[in-house]
């Protein structure tokens, strides 16, 4: 029986939390038998709604007689990671489904524009009422060169096996709202398309992300009026890009960086990963899983295999000095903490300018999960319009 179940004497009868534990000790059990069987069987969207129905029930008697599992997660949060951690632990092609049939929900009120050229891909996301500029290397009608406005490059997470461009199409538009409402600044948002893995293994996303930011800078865009953007895997991505220009074209870094949880180490040897997994929606062996998939290997890759600590698999290993300002973005429950700390420490010790900005009680990604956690999430995608804006100001650019 679960070390949860205790016994319940005269004297605790008369306890009330004694008797909550030893309610729980039972039906909690038996919670935690279906959930793991739920888990272990083939994932289908019939399954999923009865994985959903089951964990409202389950998540609301664990509550009542336990509490919350992170003291500042409502019902919602908790129900939402549940989720989360069910859909991105099933097979790849039920994850992929699931992600596009999510996107396809989602409402948000820009304009879209999609881009499919040679070595660029992706979709140009702007607000309603302000218009994409495409080409910087042109003339308008009055024969007035057109001005670069602020554009944020952003390459979506997915643990480089998943994900599309428009995958935060909400919460991209509402960074762009901020900007421009509190700070009066207009900006777009170029969203990259890069190939996935196992399709296109490594350094297939790499490549393609350098290819694109080059293919963007050959229309005349002018690095200074760049910020790159990227979450998760798309922040691991971001780094490699960094590394790659300081190394190779200095002169082309972008003004600065922002890095939402990034993916930076697959060896996931962290001791995050396992103390935080319980709350994550991720997990050590789904990041494993993830990068043997990215190095395309027939086996299931040990956290020694001296091939995961390659610097452009994993950034955190390569050399950061001369890279542009950065904002980090992580949450204390979510199972890269160690590693975004240690990339942050890094980074300070080889003078780069980077702030760490940290949400409690927040899982991975947080920021641009808003229908998950509400207000703290809405708060941090805030915090990053902020510093954006702080950063062209400092630039001393009129945009």
């Amino acid at each position: 029986m679960s070390k949860e179940l205790v016994t319940l004497t005269q004297n605790d009868a008369e306890n009330p939390a004694r008797r909550l534990a030893f309610l729980w000790g039972i039906v909690g059990a038996w919670f935690s038998r279906i959930d793991v069987w739920l888990r272990g069987t083939r994932h289908n969207t019939p399954l999923f709604a009865l994985y959903a129905l089951f964990k409202l029930v389950h998540v609301f008697f664990r509550r009542l007689l336990t509490g919350p599992l992170v003291p500042v997660w409502s019902y919602k949060a908790e129900v939402g990671i549940a989720l989360l951690q069910y859909g991105l632990h099933s097979d790849l092609e039920f994850v992929r489904t699931l992600l596009t049939r999510a996107s396809n929900l989602t409402i948000g009120r820009g304009t879209v524009v999609y881009v499919d050229e040679e070595n660029l891909k992706g979709s140009w996301l702007t607000l309603r009422d302000v218009k994409p500029v495409l080409h910087v290397g042109v003339r308008d009608a009055k024969g007035l060169s057109v001005q670069t406005p602020l554009t944020i490059f952003y390459v979506h997470g997915g643990g480089y096996c998943f994900g599309m461009p428009l995958m935060y199409q909400s919460q991209l538009l509402q960074l762009l709202r901020d900007l421009k409402e509190s700070y009066g600044i207009a900006a777009q948002i170029f969203c990259v398309k890069y190939p996935l893995s196992p399709e296109v293994p490594f350094p297939g996303a790499i490549d393609s992300v350098i290819a694109a930011y080059n293919a963007l800078l050959a229309h005349m865009f002018d690095p200074s009026r760049i910020i790159l953007g990227g979450d998760s895997a798309g922040g691991g991505l971001v780094l490699n890009l960094l590394q790659h220009l300081r190394s190779t074209a200095p002169s082309k870094l972008p003004l600065c960086a922002n890095l939402i949880s990034p993916f930076v180490n697959q060896q996931a040897t962290a001791p995050s990963m396992v103390a935080n997994e319980p709350y994550d929606f991720l997990s050590r062996r789904s990041i494993l899983d993830m990068a043997g998939r990215y190095r395309n290997s027939a086996t299931f890759p040990a956290p020694d295999d001296p091939g995961l600590a390659e610097p452009r698999v994993s950034p955190i290993n390569g050399d950061v000095h001369g890279l542009p300002p950065l904002l980090v973005t992580v949450g204390t429950k979510e199972i890269f903490l160690d590693d975004v700390n240690a990339l942050v420490s890094k980074c300070q010790q080889s003078g780069v300018i980077v702030e760490l900005d940290v949400g409690e009680g927040m899982v991975h990604n947080y920021p641009l999960l808003e229908q998950v956690f509400g207000r703290p999430a809405r708060e941090g995608l805030g915090r990053i319009a902020t510093w954006m804006a702080k950063m062209v100001k400092d630039s001393q650019q009129q945009f």
